[in-house]
């Protein structure tokens, strides 16, 4: 249900709340608790009603709400509605961003960083063969510059990348879960990209002039876990295909892009709103050379 506020107030004799303490941002560590605060006046009968990316959240309808041992994907916008017969009064929005599990490491040779403007910043860690991806921003492959974020490696000439996305957090239909190769991690970077959007259609987008338009095909909608994705380069051709069980590919685009002999390729995940984390997992990443 949607965390909607009242416009009107009723004109009898009735007040609306007054907000005189505001729940407050923070960071937290993944597994520890949150706690957002509220204090009104005006009234007795006082009402609440937390909200998380505009969206009630069941059960919260107190003063005070605790997150219970956080997660990456409970990051975002954290409001509440405080509620009378006078009307309803929107508490200013308190952010909460969550850091990886203490200890969490990413295997040699991966690196990862945000690529663009995200709103929040994210991160990624592996255990074992299984990789976590956690990246927020309005698309991972825009227009002319784009926003997510990128686990990466050099990929020093001809190569392939091959991964199964076994999870992605949210439905938004511009998130995005899946690999990229690209020339730089400039935002306007030449690129080709193959991933699971938030509804689960296949996607294949590329950039082929710096800070250029970008092309999209759009191919099969698969399902999790069985969501592979895998890219080729040979010279400057670069061929994006889809399986659901990683030996029968589906091509899903071939593009001539001019880029430098040694490029970056890797894992990116972007939630498709800057204010919320996408919690996105990998496995079976098969990386040549």
């Amino acid at each position: 249900m949607f965390c909607a506020v009242l416009l009107a107030f009723n004109a009898g004799a009735a007040t609306p709340p007054l907000i005189t303490l505001q729940p407050v941002s923070q960071i937290v560590t993944s597994g520890s608790n949150a706690t957002f605060t509220v204090v009104a006046s005006t009234g007795t009968s006082l009402s609440y009603q937390w909200c998380l990316n505009g969206v009630s959240i069941k059960g919260a309808t107190n003063s005070v709400y605790t997150v219970v041992k956080v997660q990456i994907t409970n990051a975002g916008p954290y409001y509440v509605n405080v509620i009378n017969a006078g009307g309803t009064m929107k508490s200013a929005i308190a952010t909460l961003n969550v850091n990886a599990p203490p200890g969490s490491t990413l295997a040699t040779p991966w690196v990862t960083a945000d690529i663009g403007s995200v709103g929040l910043t994210g991160s990624a860690y592996n255990v074992s063969t299984v990789y976590t991806v956690n990246g927020a921003g309005a698309n991972a492959a825009g227009a002319t510059s784009d926003n997510f974020r990128y686990v990466y490696q050099a990929m020093p000439g001809n190569g392939s990348l091959v991964a199964r996305v076994t999870g992605l957090s949210d439905t938004n239909v511009n998130a995005n879960a899946g690999i990229m190769i690209r020339e730089t991690t400039a935002t306007g970077s030449r690129y080709l990209a193959a991933f699971r959007q938030g509804n689960g259609a296949m996607i294949s987008r590329s950039r082929v002039a710096t800070s250029g338009a970008t092309t999209s095909v759009t191919g099969a909608t698969l399902a999790l876990p069985n969501c592979w994705v895998k890219l080729v380069r040979t010279g400057n051709n670069i061929v994006s295909s889809t399986s659901t069980n990683g030996t029968a590919w589906m091509a899903l685009q071939t593009n001539s892009l001019t880029m430098a002999t040694n490029v970056v390729f890797g894992l990116i995940a972007t939630s498709g709103n800057t204010n919320v984390l996408d919690s996105d997992t990998f496995d079976n990443i098969t990386v040549v050379p």
